[in-house]
């Protein structure tokens, strides 16, 4: 990703979460990337299309910090742990952007549907790692996709909770809170 990109991404995460997505103008986006208006519409239709672009970019890199983070571990319920505490962390690192995404991605329908797409992924590892828990022993057989949606919620309500300041955990608190709920309602 080139600088301007980069910068343009930061500017937009910044005016996105002080104005909501709705009120966030493409000028202030420039002015703060510190990029001509034009530079902005060279790389991006619309401020729709920088947010498409931001999730796309951003669950990617998730994508990547999960894969990375499992690799080495040989169980699913090692792995599944891990996802977990990689998913709390990714959340609390990039505050800013998980705040928007997360309360301003039911917006349009597109954006809906980029969102669905792109977390099918994350779900599709978190069911791969349920399911070798369950082939290895560790695990009774559940509804993986109901199951895996059902991590992914619990971590994502609960984080956003946190950071809007309506619940007081820190992200240990909440890593160990929920693998320990997870492991007791898959454990055999």
């Amino acid at each position: 990703m080139s600088n301007k990109i980069s910068r343009i991404f930061e500017a937009a995460i910044d005016v996105f979460s002080e104005y909501g997505f709705e009120k966030a103008k493409m000028d202030e986006i420039a002015e703060r990337a510190n990029v001509a208006k034009g530079t902005i519409y060279y790389h991006f239709i619309s401020k729709e299309e920088i947010f498409l672009s931001l999730i796309e970019e951003e669950i990617k890199n998730l994508l990547q910090r999960l894969n990375e983070g499992t690799q080495s571990l040989k169980t699913g319920k090692e792995k599944l742990e891990k996802a977990i505490a990689i998913l709390v962390d990714y959340i609390f690192e990039y505050e800013q952007f998980m705040k928007i995404l997360l309360s301003e991605v039911w917006g349009s329908e597109e954006r809906q549907i980029r969102f669905r797409e792109r977390l099918q992924k994350i779900l599709k590892l978190l069911q791969n790692y349920i399911e070798q828990g369950i082939q290895e022993g560790d695990y009774r057989t559940r509804n993986l996709e109901l199951t895996a949606s059902s991590i992914f919620g619990i971590i994502s309500v609960t984080c956003l909770h946190t950071l809007l300041g309506q619940l007081n955990y820190s992200p240990k608190q909440i890593t160990e809170h929920v693998q320990s709920m997870i492991h007791e309602s898959l454990k055999k």
